[in-house]
């Protein structure tokens, strides 16, 4: 059987780190050998494995995220994720993980089909290192009396630094008496607009149908980056597990200059080897890299002449001898007037060598 060790934390003295390395083996061993069903070297990859989303309303474009984290030393691939349910939709943006790699496990709720409470359970399923599955648990109620149209408040793309708006029409059919109370929003960038546009007593249905207009206003100080939020509208239901309903914000605020991968990870590399990555810097027009500081000086690169929209930049890492955990930074300066100066984070994982 290969070994399964979990890498040096940060911060930790190597002799530390090779203590819980070792304990972390004889503790995974005794799950291998005992056949546990819990399977915790799995298991302790997700950042949770439970959610209960609450109350949403119908047609609305509802998300949660998973994180997966490989803490170990060996790949880890994903066989296979099914759900108990069409409601729910899991995806990933690719099955194996390297050392210390971070992967978004997405569940998108189908919210126009299906509605009631729902109680769904996702097996994602492991072949390497190990077999082992994890069962993650989702739970939420769609309601059918609100409607959001569209079921997203969906930004798109946006130049840091530069306003946008996007409107919601929220509709309820239901008590003549029923109302939104306030928008609530997660972020001071994010400010929503309420007004009520009718209140219509609907004979055939034998119920009042009310409608909102949501206007939300992306702010210029919104810092670059996904955006991925979700206002809060309270109403005046007398059920409390239904007064509140979320709608989610998504979209993008594109830096003057844009970097990938953050962080830069060299994964593990051989003590004495040297490892080359690629991190790809990119911008919406033409510009120069003018230098480059490396801390610690194992991370290594060269600032390119020439001046270019996109410029992709080899990092280089030599490993010295001592095993564990090497972490820093690059400073990298460019002649962009909003981005002098950005920094990448950067890691690397020196083992013993084969």
């Amino acid at each position: 059987m290969p070994s399964m060790a979990v890498p040096k934390g940060r911060g930790e003295s190597r002799g530390a780190g090779r203590q819980r390395i070792t304990a972390a083996i004889w503790g995974l061993l005794f799950f291998w050998a005992s056949a546990s069903p819990a399977q915790e070297w799995a298991k302790r990859m997700f950042d949770h494995t439970s959610v209960d989303l609450g109350t949403v309303a119908r047609g609305a474009k509802i998300e949660h995220v998973f994180t997966i984290e490989n803490l170990y030393v060996e790949d880890v691939r994903i066989a296979s994720i099914r759900s108990t349910c069409g409601c729910t939709i899991p995806s990933i943006e690719k099955k194996l993980l390297k050392t210390y790699e971070k992967l978004p496990l997405r569940i998108e709720l189908d919210t126009k089909n299906f509605s009631g409470r729902k109680d769904v359970t996702i097996t994602v399923q492991f072949d390497q290192p190990f077999p082992a599955e994890v069962v993650l648990y989702v739970s939420v109620f769609i309601r059918t009396d609100v409607v959001f149209h569209p079921g997203s408040v969906q930004f798109g793309s946006v130049p840091q630094g530069q306003p946008a708006q996007q409107k919601v029409t929220v509709m309820y059919a239901g008590r003549p008496d029923w109302q939104i109370l306030q928008v609530e929003s997660p972020k001071p960038y994010l400010e929503p607009h309420l007004r009520e546009v009718s209140r219509v007593r609907d004979p055939a249905l034998g119920a009042t149908k009310v409608t909102y207009e949501l206007l939300v206003d992306l702010k210029p100080e919104a810092p670059a980056g996904r955006i991925l939020e979700h206002l809060i509208l309270t109403t005046n239901d007398p059920n409390p597990k239904n007064a509140q309903i979320p709608l989610a914000v998504e979209g993008t605020v594109v830096p003057p200059l844009a970097v990938s991968p953050l962080p830069l990870s060299m994964g593990p590399v051989a003590a004495g080897a040297r490892v080359t990555k690629p991190l790809v810097l990119q911008a919406r027009q033409p510009f120069r890299i003018l230098a480059i500081e490396a801390d610690p000086p194992e991370f290594q690169a060269a600032p390119p002449q020439q001046a270019k929209a996109v410029h992709v930049l080899p990092i280089q890492f030599t490993a010295g001898q001592q095993t564990g955990k090497v972490s820093g930074r690059l400073r990298i300066q460019t002649d962009l007037p909003d981005s002098p100066w950005v920094e990448v984070p950067v890691d690397a994982l020196v083992v013993s060598a084969p």
